[in-house]
């Protein structure tokens, strides 16, 4: 394969999508093995212009399959930024500059109803061997490659954090099953190139069972990475899930967000085509900005029978009460302000509704659950 040099080093030509009178638009690859896409735009007497975008491999294989137009692969990067190029015809570099889609004209930009249409008979060696590593095992497989800027390599406590807070939100999409431990994952491998992880879940799905498991889980993980920052989509996703999953998720996504990482998701599930998703560090911003007020928002409500042993009304600040159901949970918080009670006695035994809603801290994972005692009668 042909290598062209750059400002940003050597890079390989990997596959050429147009030519004519040499190649016009190609796919190449730095050293450290970040992917570019380099669109020719013109030339003069004396250079050639041309666009290098970075590009994720979801996105890329979106490109080749004609679901996203060329034109919004250079407006739209996923980096926010992509390199301008003007090449000597003697060979050296006249003119190079980082800079955004939107300074882009007209003329630099394909025409907006150009698409491509390359999709492939078969899946890339990679996909192959995730559904193959899938199949042998018996076992989920998901991949997770980690864009950081540091194309090899992560901090430990941030791919610490993203592990965890991965498995705690996989755990709270599982919650309904017998045990919590059926949704724990494993790390299998860390391959090389840009840095992925490989993880594999700890049982066998039973493709034949009603019961949860940990591929209905995973199911949700990527409808929630799917739906980005999406409103529409972000409702339908968080219908099917509870607050505290929803809690979970906003955790996940600041540890991307404080790290400044960007995730391509590659998951294989046994015998099963692969399903791809991807989330970009802008869209991590604007998907916790579109989450957290609907976390907050969605309560669930609960009806519990129990002992109220202590509430208070007098401070309008404070408006405090705790109730002990009957199963011995406390429950503590705040009345609504729109409820207003009496008693005449202490201690009363009652049937209350009370809205709960959580926040999770996303460097120590612990949960915070709060409470609203919304009505109240005694029995």
């Amino acid at each position: 394969m042909a290598v062209v040099s750059t400002p940003i080093g050597k890079l390989l030509i990997t596959d050429v999508l147009a030519s004519y009178d040499g190649p016009r638009l190609f796919v190449c690859v730095s050293q450290s093995s970040q992917t570019y896409l380099a669109l020719w735009v013109g030339d003069d007497e004396d250079s050639e212009r041309w666009l290098y975008v970075p590009i994720s491999q979801t996105r890329l294989d979106a490109v080749r399959a004609g679901r996203i137009a060329l034109r919004q692969v250079f407006v739209e990067p996923e980096d926010g930024w992509l390199w301008e190029f003007s090449f000597a015809f003697g060979g050296d570099v006249s003119h190079n500059s980082m800079i955004s889609g939107h300074d882009l004209s007209e003329d630099d930009l394909p025409s907006e109803d150009a698409y491509l249409n390359l999709t492939r008979e078969s899946m890339s060696e990679y996909e192959a061997t995730l559904c193959k590593e899938s199949l042998d095992r018996k076992r989920e497989i998901i991949d997770w490659r980690l864009h950081t800027g540091y194309q090899s390599e992560i901090d430990m406590g941030s791919l610490g954090l993203l592990l965890t807070r991965g498995q705690s939100l996989l755990s709270s999409l599982y919650s309904l099953g017998e045990s919590v431990r059926e949704s724990h994952m494993a790390v299998l491998a860390t391959p090389a190139g840009s840095f992925r992880v490989q993880l594999a879940s700890i049982h066998p799905p039973d493709l034949f069972s009603n019961e949860p498991s940990v591929t209905q889980a995973i199911v949700q993980f990527m409808r929630l990475i799917d739906a980005g920052d999406d409103h529409g989509k972000l409702s339908q996703v968080l219908s099917d899930i509870d607050a505290r999953s929803a809690a979970h998720y906003v955790a996940f996504l600041k540890v991307l967000r404080a790290g400044g990482t960007s995730m391509d998701v590659n998951w294989a599930s046994p015998g099963k085509t692969i399903r791809k998703t991807q989330i970009s560090v802008q869209r991590v911003n604007s998907t916790i900005v579109a989450l957290t007020g609907r976390t907050r928002t969605q309560k669930e409500q609960i009806n519990v029978v129990g002992q109220l042993v202590a509430i208070d009304i007098e401070n309008p600040r404070r408006r405090k009460f705790t109730l002990i159901g009957e199963d011995g949970v406390k429950y503590n918080g705040r009345m609504s302000a729109e409820l207003s009670v009496t008693f005449e006695k202490e201690g009363p035994y009652v049937k209350a509704t009370i809205e709960r809603w959580w926040d999770v801290n996303p460097t120590t994972g612990q949960e915070k659950v709060h409470y609203e005692l919304v009505s109240v009668v005694e029995v």
